[in-house]
C-alpha cells in the first residue's frame, strides 16, 4: 500500500493505511541503534530501581506498556527511542511500538527532506495526529465543517492507536499534548486522548503506564526551547501502575498527573546536583 497524504480531507485513506502498516523490522533496529549514539539520556529508576524490575515483571505478563513522559522539545521523541535501546528492559519497544507524532511531521516537502523523514517516521511507528493548531497554522479557519472534520480525525486516529494496543504493540505518548514553552520543571495540564486510548483498550488487554520525567537544565530561550543539554537529558523512570478499564478519563489523568511530576522533580534535582 502507496504512503497517503496526511490531511483532513484524505483522513480516511491515511488512517487505514496506518491501521494496517507494519514497521520494517530490520530499520527499526538500524533507526533505533543510530539515535541511541546520538542522544544518550542519564538514566535512573525510581524506588532504588526497583522500577526496573517492577517494568520487566509487566512485559512478561504480556501487558500493553505505555511510556508516558513530560515533552520539553522538538527532540524528546528522538530521545525516547533512543531510551528504549540504550535501556535493555525496554527492548521489547523496538519494531513492535508506535507513538501519535503531530501531522506537520509527516507533511514536510520533498526539498527539505519530506520523503525521507515520512520513510523513517513509518518505520519507527509514528502514527499521525492533526491537531487543531495545526491546522490553524496552515491558515484554515475552524469552520464548523472542518471541526466536523477534525473530530472525525481525532477518533480514527483513537481507533488505530487501541487496534494496535490490543493487537499487541506498545505505546509512547507525549500527553501534555504540546513542548513546555513556560516552566520545564512543572508539567502542563494533560490531554484526555491518551487516557481515553488506554481505557478502551484496557477493556480488552492488559494496558500498565510507566510514568517518566525528562530535563535537560534550564532553556537559555523558551522562545526556541533552546535547552543546554540536548543529547544528554536527565531521565527518572517510575513505578509503572496498571490501568483499571473501569476507570474514567479524568480519574486516569488525574492519576498520572502526579506520577509524571514525581518523575520530573527527581530528574531536575538530579541534574541540580
Amino acid at each position: 500500500m502507496s504512503r497517503p497524504e496526511v490531511s483532513l480531507q484524505n483522513q480516511d485513506a491515511c488512517y487505514e493505511f496506518y491501521e494496517h502498516h507494519e514497521q520494517n523490522q530490520m530499520f527499526a533496529r538500524f533507526g533505533h541503534f543510530v539515535l541511541s549514539k546520538m542522544y544518550r539520556p542519564i538514566v535512573t529508576y525510581d524506588q532504588d530501581g526497583a522500577a526496573e524490575e517492577a517494568i520487566r515483571e509487566e512485559f512478561e505478563e504480556n501487558r500493553r506498556i505505555a511510556l508516558a513522559p513530560n515533552h520539553l522539545t522538538d527532540a524528546d521523541q528522538y530521545v525516547l527511542i533512543s531510551l528504549v535501546r540504550r535501556e535493555k528492559v525496554l527492548r521489547p519497544f523496538i519494531g513492535n511500538s508506535f507513538m501519535p507524532a503531530k501531522a506537520s511531521l509527516f507533511t514536510r516537502s520533498p526539498s527539505k527532506g519530506g520523503l525521507v523523514l515520512r520513510w523513517a517516521l513509518d518505520e519507527l511507528g509514528a502514527i499521525p495526529v492533526i491537531r487543531q493548531e495545526d491546522i490553524r497554522r496552515q491558515g484554515i479557519e475552524m469552520t464548523p465543517e472542518i471541526e466536523e472534520l477534525h473530530r472525525k480525525a481525532m477518533l480514527q486516529a483513537d481507533e488505530v492507536q487501541v487496534a494496535r494496543l490490543i493487537s499487541g504493540k506498545h505505546i509512547g505518548d507525549f500527553s501534555e499534548g504540546t513542548r513546555n514553552r513556560k516552566d520545564h520543571t512543572q508539567v502542563q495540564p494533560l490531554k484526555k486522548g491518551f487516557a481515553h486510548t488506554a481505557l478502551k483498550a484496557a477493556k480488552n488487554v492488559g494496558v500498565s503506564i510507566v510514568p517518566m520525567g525528562m530535563y535537560y537544565g534550564e532553556p537559555d530561550d523558551y522562545d526556541m526551547l533552546v535547552v543546554p543539554n540536548k543529547h544528554t537529558p536527565h531521565i527518572h523512570i517510575g513505578m509503572p501502575f496498571r490501568v483499571d478499564p473501569d476507570s474514567s478519563p479524568e480519574d486516569l489523568t488525574s492519576q498520572l498527573y502526579p506520577a509524571i511530576q514525581s518523575c520530573v522533580d527527581v530528574a531536575v534535582s538530579e541534574l541540580s546536583h
